[in-house]
């Protein structure tokens, strides 16, 4: 910029090697490159590998001098700070307190519906997973974004083909006129990417989002271009900074290739 009960989220902590130069005979010394293998964080997708070089320059005395340093960016408790200064944004799950997960007993069909619960609190669910988000007063916002997955974003779902291993999704929101346009959504799940895009409305505080065209494909080429789609969320955060959505698409050729799940994504 993830899979069943999984969200993909933090990042991963490189730790800089450096290696110490030896002196060489006549004062000079070559300092040993530094590796960094990085550490994994168990909750991210990712690895990190990067490796500095360093060069010691002999003292008067015949010792090398400098270490090796890793390049790149140090992470720590999914956020990172690199050597220019910027930093890694936190991830939209715990920058707006949201919280998902699968439901422990699920039932066997496609559907995606949104609705309030306890408090300030708007439940998006499929089937299989579900989302407990504060909404924003989108009532309030003016001026047009574009939403899209970025390094903040994570996902969760799974289908027919097994987990949703990436995601990707965009759209324009215009909150002056309430219009969704150029939505975008691409699922892989197994050997199957599902690429749908869809347009919506804002109206009364909630979001419409209908289907405008849809194909599912794999690696011998389209399987389906009749998809069936149930498409939604809600916006989150003071300005609608992040949005949640979530999704049931169904092959209406062959039932039996179905995915679901839910995202963020970022302005």
């Amino acid at each position: 910029g993830g899979g069943a009960g999984n969200t993909n989220a933090g990042g991963n902590n490189p730790n800089a090697g450096g290696g110490n130069g030896n002196a060489g005979g006549n004062g000079n010394g070559n300092g040993q490159s530094g590796t960094d293998t990085g550490s994994t964080d168990t909750t991210d997708s990712t690895t990190d590998s990067t490796t500095g070089n360093g060069n010691g320059n002999a003292g008067g005395n015949g010792n090398a001098g400098g270490n090796g340093n890793a390049g790149g960016g140090n992470a720590t408790g999914g956020s990172a700070t690199s050597t220019s200064g910027l930093s890694v944004p936190a991830k939209t799950l715990a920058a707006h307190n949201i919280t998902w997960g699968q439901w422990a007993r699920p039932v066997e069909d496609n559907w995606l519906a949104i609705e309030e619960i306890e408090g300030e609190l708007v439940r998006i669910s499929t089937d299989k997973f579900f989302a407990e988000v504060t909404p924003s007063l989108i009532a309030r916002l003016t001026g047009q974004y574009q939403y899209r997955t970025g390094i903040a974003s994570s996902f969760i779902g799974a289908g027919s083909q097994g987990l949703v291993s990436d995601l990707a999704a965009s759209m324009q929101v215009n909150f002056d006129t309430g219009a969704i346009n150029n939505g975008s959504l691409q699922v892989a799940s197994g050997n199957q990417t599902w690429d749908v895009s869809f347009e919506g409305l804002l109206s009364q505080g909630m979001v419409e989002l209908d289907l405008v065209s849809g194909q599912l494909i794999d690696p011998s080429g389209i399987i389906s271009d009749h998809i069936r789609a149930d498409l939604g969320g809600i916006f989150t955060g003071a300005q609608a900074e992040a949005f949640v959505g979530g999704f049931a698409l169904l092959d209406a050729n062959n039932p039996a290739n179905f995915v679901e799940g839910l995202y963020t994504i970022e302005r």
